[in-house]
């Protein structure tokens, strides 16, 4: 179960991380994705700090 739940974490850090370079706002990130604006921000600065590594779980 625990492989499950962090594919479908690093999943969704992934989505954040691809609408964010298509473009989309956060607010629409978080709309599509079902978090807060400031979980989508959260992601992204890690990924622009550490890059992949940092928003694997």
């Amino acid at each position: 179960m625990k492989h499950q739940l962090t594919n479908a974490v690093n999943r969704l850090h992934a989505r954040i991380i691809l609408l964010s370079r298509g473009g989309c706002t956060n607010a629409g990130i978080a709309e599509q994705c079902g978090c807060s604006a400031a979980w989508v921000r959260t992601i992204i600065h890690r990924f622009n700090g550490g890059g992949i590594q940092a928003i694997a779980w």
